[in-house]
């Protein structure tokens, strides 16, 4: 090792290439004392130009709200379901939409893992449950999704007898019943 022979250990005096900042000005020394090879001739840093800013001088920000982006948040998806109904309907189609509706809503609330109610909605836990493997089998996320697929099994089966031409959900499927031997 070559810096060892210089004899001052403790100090960075290698020298790491021309400096960017500074008064200096832009001046191509004739002993480079970077070696071609490590600098390759491209530059570090900032471009020089930088983007104009828009016509009326103002910089444009992104603004950011408490929840986070809309891809980001689970419930903003929930939102955009249309609620407001503007034409004159009949029960049938009344009783339609919302079968739609609510198989619509339950749909994105699995879709996004979003299955636990907030805490004043909750029903106190039962006692625990535990598999042949020491594993917790009830717990609150896999009660609330069970209920949440029971609900969306019968709304979809309804669907299916009251609205013609109904096709299920493409992530829906039937459950199997299960016999007792």
């Amino acid at each position: 090792m070559a810096w060892r022979n210089q004899g001052i250990t403790g100090s960075n005096n290698i020298p790491l290439g021309r400096r960017r900042f500074g008064d200096e000005p832009d001046e191509t020394p004739s002993s480079s004392s970077t070696p071609a090879h490590m600098d390759g001739g491209n530059k570090r840093g900032r471009s020089p130009v930088r983007a104009d800013p828009p016509a009326d001088g103002t910089k444009r920000r992104k603004k950011r709200n408490r929840w986070g982006d809309a891809q980001e948040n689970k419930a903003a998806g929930l939102m955009g379901l249309p609620t407001l109904i503007m034409a004159n309907m009949t029960n049938e189609q009344l009783e339609a939409y919302t079968l739609h509706l609510r198989i619509e809503e339950i749909s994105q609330k699995l879709r996004i893992n979003d299955v636990v109610p907030a805490d004043g909605d909750r029903s106190p836990s039962p006692a625990p449950q535990y598999d042949n493997l020491g594993k917790r089998v009830n717990t609150r996320e896999y009660r609330y999704r069970k209920r949440l697929e029971d609900e969306r099994h019968k709304l979809i089966e309804k669907a299916m007898k009251v609205i013609p031409n109904y096709h299920p959900p493409s992530d829906y499927r039937r459950p199997t019943k299960t016999q007792e031997k």
